[in-house]
């Protein structure tokens, strides 16, 4: 039998194939956002949430509705059971998500206002109050710390993982004293208002955290920088049709670049940027290890 027959029945089994496989992606005509319900003193996750789906409704041509959950776990198995279409998460979130499923993919992510450099990466920092007589990390040992919870990625992981490599030792040796301040806000209060004498939070929302409290960005000394890990990222669900995830991203990106958006004008924040898999790489092996 000629070769040219054999390449015929392939090319057309690759296109049935192709054919069948794009009438199984779903295009649903209301699309549902999950978002976890607002908590005292988070960082406006829910505010974030539901003002992007009100921009997206107003702004671009896709129907969102907006799904509340009382706490990210019950998020997660929504988004595992294919309940919700997508849903911003935390690093942390999206990591635990993907570890056995592959269901969902990341997609974009949000760089805030006051971002000095736009970047799909951010970094765990230790920081200490300005004024406290404190120039080094080596005037930290014996010192009290907060932590932010133990699931969080730049509030907890990251720094357990790289920090003993600056000071020979693990974490919990290093510091006498040690607190799980519940979230970021609370864990630079901490440092701000003398609680601890340090606290590892993340980069991207520090300047948000400070002005929450009432203070002014240099309130605070950064003494540490991690490596950088991928900022919370927007996820969507990857049997939705091509098309569908081109919207989503191109409504996101609408609502960031309008000035009169209720997220720039509430919450603020500059671009969306496109994330792959690979930009969550090495926060995976931190929390697979």
């Amino acid at each position: 039998m000629p070769f040219a027959y054999y390449l015929l029945i392939v090319l057309f089994s690759l296109s049935v194939f192709a054919q069948a496989e794009a009438s199984l992606c779903r295009e649903p005509t209301t699309l549902k956002m999950g978002t976890v319900e607002q908590k005292s003193g988070s960082l406006g996750r829910f505010n974030l949430d539901r003002a992007t789906a009100e921009d997206m409704n107003n702004l671009s041509p896709l129907n969102v509705e907006l799904v509340v959950f009382k706490s990210p776990e019950l998020l997660l198995l929504s988004l595992k059971k294919g309940r919700v279409d997508m849903a911003r998460l935390k690093t942390a979130e999206y990591i635990f998500a993907t570890s056995k499923e592959k269901s969902l993919e990341a997609f974009a992510t949000l760089t805030f206002e006051q971002d000095t450099q736009a970047s799909s990466q951010y970094s765990s920092v230790l920081i200490v109050r300005a004024d406290a007589g404190i120039s080094s990390v080596a005037d930290l040992k014996g010192g009290s710390l907060a932590l932010v919870n133990v699931n969080s990625a730049s509030g907890y992981k990251v720094p357990r993982a790289y920090f003993p490599d600056l000071v020979g030792m693990p974490v919990d040796e290093f510091f006498s004293h040690q607190v799980l301040a519940g979230n970021h806000s609370r864990a630079v209060n901490d440092v701000l208002t003398g609680k601890v004498d340090a606290a590892f939070t993340a980069s991207a929302a520090l300047q948000y955290s400070v002005k929450r409290n009432g203070f002014e960005r240099d309130a605070i000394t950064v003494l540490w920088t991690s490596p950088t890990i991928g900022l919370a990222p927007y996820v969507y669900q990857k049997n939705l049709c091509g098309e569908k995830k081109q919207d989503i991203y191109n409504a996101l990106v609408t609502v960031s670049n309008n000035s009169d958006s209720i997220v720039r004008k509430s919450i603020g924040y500059t671009q969306i940027l496109s994330v792959t898999e690979d930009d969550f790489e090495k926060a995976r092996k931190i929390f697979t290890r």
